[in-house]
């Protein structure tokens, strides 16, 4: 097929751009652990430099928070779903991931298709270590403390909105803003996609074999 002619593929990808604020917004929130305090700096560095990367790249608006507090890392962003791809795709191949050299994670929350943004812009800082008592994540209370924590980030963002706010004071945010304690045990819960495997499963292409394509000669499709 030429690659002008319209595809399957292009005719959804048409009718999303046209039906869905910036071809489909997604929220996702990735938590995460660095090995030792003093990596900190490099491992937000990493994010910081890839969000910038693909903003200047693609022309595209990404939105969030990113936080590092003690060796834990929070990120939360909101942009078109596929920049939001690449964005976590880039992460996952980055030396500092591979082998969980240097951070690791999982991805603890995540929503397609919004009809609108939280964040109008996109924070990053540190906060001071807060050792706050969390729960123990099991499987059957999980999505509820992922949510719980997606609840309370979102509302940040509706609060610099209302009060059309440009910066973002993390101290201001105690009740919303989680502990080092809590992101470390989402980053470390077995009952999340990690990073790596989030990308394989939703940013990688798939190779299908069919048992038709496995025989020599090509059976007809029809007999006549």
């Amino acid at each position: 097929m030429h690659q002008e002619e319209p595809s399957l593929l292009s005719h959804i990808n048409a009718v999303r751009a046209s039906a869905l604020p910036e071809g489909g917004l997604s929220t996702v929130i990735y938590c995460g652990k660095v090995q030792a305090d003093s990596d900190l700096s490099a491992a937000i560095q990493v994010h910081q430099e890839i969000v910038a990367d693909e903003v200047n790249k693609e022309h595209v608006l990404v939105t969030g928070i990113l936080m590092g507090q003690g060796n834990s890392i929070l990120h939360l962003l909101e942009g078109p779903s596929i920049s939001i791809l690449r964005i976590l795709n880039n992460l996952a191949g980055h030396k500092h991931f591979l082998n969980s050299a240097v951070q690791s994670g999982n991805i603890v929350y995540c929503v397609e298709d919004r009809p609108k943004r939280f964040f109008e812009h996109w924070f990053s800082g540190f906060v001071q270590e807060r050792k706050v008592p969390s729960d123990d994540i099991k499987e059957e209370n999980c999505t509820i403390v992922a949510f719980d924590l997606a609840t309370r980030l979102l509302e940040i963002g509706n609060i610099l909105q209302r009060e059309e706010l440009d910066d973002l004071e993390f101290d201001q945010y105690p009740d919303q803003l989680p502990g080092k304690n809590l992101i470390l045990a989402l980053a470390s819960a077995p009952y999340f996609f990690s990073l790596e495997d989030y990308v394989q499963f939703y940013y990688d292409s798939y190779h299908v074999e069919l048992d038709s394509e496995l025989t020599w000669p090509l059976e007809r499709l029809v007999n006549y």
